[in-house]
């Protein structure tokens, strides 16, 4: 008998078999699918077909996990359930998953008693009983050196998930939270729209507006997101009608995008020690933006989840019959904890954002210095009607801040400015429609 696990997150849905010596990914995938009359299509293939044909593409039905209708028509498939069926049958298949088998799933904290269930119910359709349900930031974390106090952090299609681990008779999960702006869809989202910017900036070229352009950048986008040794600045090319495209990505251009978004988790990190799933350690800017106000920033390895379930494989298995969920789970001793060495940072190239050294206005590049108030007195340039001294910039031990002495009107980065906001090279600042850049000179400090 072998025993496989599900790691139930959306973005990245893998079946590991499980070995004492060591565990295999047997099948990855992602939630997504492409639907027509005739048939519907799962994973990478309707991906790439996204930006395409968006309205025949569902990639909410593991997320939602329930039975609401379809918004369209689906062969022998009426609603998400039934998606999840279909797509989950198809993983087990091609993972050769057999009767005698038993089965196993890692479960995000905020997955709900009624999902849980329906889940459970779609696996014995699939003729794959379950046996051993574990919380997955638990099972992932488990084997770490921990404090009494630890914050696991992963990421799938449309949330992140926080998970509140504490040591109470080992370690258990206290608490898990969502925050559905950190999804990766909305992110691949809000960093398309800035490489658009750029096309239409560099070479006056849309390519939103046409569905084979946007789907290149998309792609293009993904793949440099998944590659362990990704460059700083990247190329994006487009072929539209033979004529060729390009425009030059800054990857601190996508980090000040999101910024205001990573700022989310500063209520759950508060000084704690932060676990990165794989998964969110590859979002470019996340774990240096997390290092000043964590105590210690973890990123950990993809297979550690699996490793966790392994040690505690005796623990999480149960009575398929009167299934547990198993939120808690012995600390290993010390001197099993030192032999399971910390896996090291993860192969990809650290983003640490440049500061910057000046604003450009115009074709002015004023000096920030150790402050700058944007008005009239540096910027002569603006109307009498423009705020005064109501946006500063200052620079502090943490990098480069945006502050506001009274509420204003102004984006940063196509995003409002609610409050303070980290400023990074290639950042733009757009307040009662006029236009900050945040540029750094190479004779710059």
């Amino acid at each position: 008998m072998t025993t496989y696990v599900l790691d139930l997150n959306d973005s990245e849905l893998r079946i590991a078999r499980l070995g004492a010596d060591a565990s295999e990914v047997v099948v990855q995938s992602n939630g997504f699918a492409l639907i027509d009359d005739r048939s519907i299509v799962f994973g990478d293939a309707a991906l790439k077909q996204f930006r395409l044909h968006p309205r025949k593409i569902s990639n909410q039905f593991w997320n939602r996990l329930n039975t609401e209708p379809l918004p369209m028509r689906a062969p022998n498939a009426a609603n998400h359930a039934d998606l999840v069926y279909r797509h989950f049958a198809e993983l087990l298949r091609e993972a050769k998953f057999a009767a005698d088998d038993e089965f196993f799933i890692a479960t995000p904290g905020t997955t709900t008693n009624e999902q849980l269930g329906l889940l459970l119910g779609i696996a014995g359709e699939a003729r794959a009983a379950v046996t051993g349900l574990v919380d997955a930031g638990l099972a992932a974390s488990i084997a770490h050196p921990a404090p009494k106090r630890v914050v696991h952090v992963d990421v799938s299609l449309h949330r992140a998930v926080v998970t509140e681990l504490g040591k109470t008779e080992g370690l258990a999960r206290q608490r898990a939270d969502e925050i559905a702006e950190l999804g990766l869809a909305n992110l691949l989202d809000a960093w398309v729209n800035v490489i658009a910017d750029r096309f239409v900036r560099d070479a006056r070229f849309d390519p939103l507006s046409i569905a084979t352009t946007d789907q290149q950048i998309y792609d293009r986008l993904i793949d440099w997101l998944m590659d362990p040794t990704r460059p700083r600045e990247f190329a994006v090319d487009v072929d539209h009608r033979g004529s060729v495209r390009r425009a030059e990505v800054n990857a601190d251009a996508l980090i000040a995008k999101v910024t205001q978004r990573y700022r989310m988790l500063d209520r759950f990190v508060d000084g704690s020690t932060v676990f990165l799933s794989h998964r969110a350690a590859r979002l470019p800017g996340l774990s240096e933006y997390l290092t000043p106000i964590a105590a210690r920033v973890v990123s950990l390895d993809r297979m550690d989840l699996f490793r966790g379930i392994v040690t505690h494989q005796s623990l999480i298995r149960s009575d398929p019959n009167a299934l547990r969920l198993v939120t808690r789970l012995p600390v290993a001793p010390v001197a099993s904890v030192e032999r399971e060495r910390e896996p090291p940072p993860p192969t990809t190239l650290r983003l640490a954002p440049e500061r910057p050294t000046h604003v450009l206005f115009g074709a002015d590049a004023v000096a920030i210095g150790q402050s700058l108030t944007i008005g009239r007195d540096r910027f002569p340039e603006l109307p009498d009607d423009f705020p005064h001294d109501a946006m500063q910039i200052v620079v502090t031990g943490n990098g480069v801040q945006l502050r506001l002495k009274e509420p204003i009107d102004a984006m940063l980065d196509g995003d409002a400015v609610n409050g303070n906001a980290a400023l990074v090279k290639g950042a733009v600042l757009d307040v009662g429609g006029f236009r900050f850049q945040l540029i750094r000179t190479r004779s710059g400090p």
